[in-house]
């Protein structure tokens, strides 16, 4: 038979008891996106400057994402003022459309304005591969 187990949210008072609401209600949820098309080759190591966030915001990982198109192993890896917050995500070359997605990875919260850059890794873009990133995050301004 199954189990019915209980989070820290529901409080031990028994079956009347009313939930404790889990809901950060604190701030507001933000998406920063940029597309950027390629008008030259790029190669490995090369940086894409995407946008800037306000300082003191909190990104939120399962929510940021990256598609792109690239040689078959490119990969771009996301920093905020240098500093690497993704792992290096693949980027696959398509001839149409987006098709790839990956989530972001770890998180970086700093109190200054953060340039945010995709670095291409293993391969580069050629002519007319698209990046496109969206970063959500949290900002309590």
């Amino acid at each position: 038979m199954a189990k019915t187990v209980n989070s820290n949210l529901i409080p031990a008072g028994g079956p009347n008891a009313a939930p404790v609401n889990g809901l950060k209600s604190n701030g507001h949820l933000r998406c920063a996106t940029a597309t950027f098309k390629a008008t030259e080759a790029l190669a490995a190591g090369d940086v894409i400057q995407l946008f800037e966030l306000p300082p003191a915001v909190e990104l939120v990982p399962a929510l940021c994402t990256v598609h792109g198109q690239g040689a078959a192993s490119a990969t771009v890896t996301l920093k905020a003022g240098g500093v690497a917050f993704s792992s290096a995500i693949p980027i696959a070359n398509a001839a149409k459309g987006v098709i790839d997605y990956a989530a972001v990875k770890s998180v970086e919260i700093s109190s200054e304005a953060q340039m945010i850059t995709a670095e291409l890794g293993t391969a580069g873009m050629t002519v007319g591969n698209e990046l496109v990133v969206n970063i959500v995050y949290k900002s309590n301004a």
